[in-house]
């Protein structure tokens, strides 16, 4: 499969969007015909109060973000807030200050809408010239670039096809691996939990009768079992094992399963059947496993 090909069709064929909007964004990467920046739309972005929006299209690398106002909708803020946030893109968000915005008014003639959208073409080319970008590729070894850099943050936009290739970040070549729990060090487990999702009714699903819940600003996961009378073991005797932590969750355009890291987590309490886990790092130092 040519990943590239696959994500940009997928990317811009979606049904979802409005019909200015998916004119627009068409345009715009027909208009800019060129392979080494990534387009990303419906970029999660937050704001300094804390919470989520939607972007409608941004390019990484240079860090530029492009939205389309229609009607009732125009307004110099981004769309409304988020209500269910995917866990892949809630951690690779964008702080709101730290892009630029360029707006694009679907109300307006068409003459002034192309006049605009070759504005923001010349604009991405400046930028993209003027910036030492890295060449979009879908076949990174995001691993070894971990490694490189030293750290894994929860705001990387870096995932795993498999257990195995997470653990090279920590200096580990395993040829296979299916476990999602073990011990790691005399400081940490591993932890390969698997996100649960609403599946309508009130259900939500489970591997092997097993729940992973966030809460709803992601920083604990509440771990239960679906038995009611489950009873989970209390606080053993002395400090725990905190858990560096990758979940498991479903690609927004490929639809497969990858894994993230989403930070390390430390057992914080029992309620009924479930223990919570309170995240207390959200950056992990790779380099004393890489020497």
């Amino acid at each position: 499969m040519n990943a590239k090909r696959e994500y940009l069709v997928r990317t811009f064929s979606r049904t979802k969007r409005k019909d200015y909007e998916n004119y627009i964004l068409n345009r715009i990467w027909n208009r800019l015909n060129r392979l080494d920046l990534k387009p990303v739309t419906q970029q999660y972005v937050k704001r300094a109060d804390g919470k989520y929006a939607l972007l409608d299209l941004y390019f990484p690398q240079i860090h530029l973000g492009v939205e389309c106002d229609e009607g009732h909708h125009k307004s110099n803020a981004l769309n409304d807030e988020i209500r269910t946030l995917e866990i892949g893109k809630m951690f690779q968000a964008v702080k709101e200050n730290e892009i630029k915005i360029e707006r694009i008014d679907a109300t307006d003639s068409i003459e002034m809408i192309h006049t605009k959208i070759e504005e923001i073409v010349q604009l991405i080319n400046k930028l993209a010239s003027n910036s030492k970008i890295i060449p979009w590729s879908e076949d990174v070894d995001y691993a070894a670039l971990a490694v490189k850099k030293g750290t894994l943050s929860v705001y990387d936009e870096f995932t795993f096809r498999t257990i195995s290739e997470a653990m090279r970040c920590l200096g580990k070549n395993y040829d296979s691996l299916q476990k999602s729990y073990w011990k790691f060090n005399e400081r940490y487990m591993m932890w390969f939990p698997q996100l649960s999702i609403d599946i309508g009714q009130g259900n939500v699903s489970n591997t092997r009768g097993w729940i992973n819940l966030f809460n709803k600003n992601w920083t604990e996961i509440e771990e239960k079992r679906m038995e009611k009378d489950y009873i989970p073991l209390n606080l053993p005797e002395g400090k725990p094992r905190d858990r560096i932590t990758f979940m498991k969750v479903k690609d927004p355009i490929f639809k497969t399963n990858k894994y993230q890291f989403v930070g390390i987590f430390q057992w914080d309490h029992i309620e009924e059947n479930s223990v919570f886990y309170k995240r207390v790092a959200e950056e992990i130092d790779l380099t004393p496993y890489n020497k």
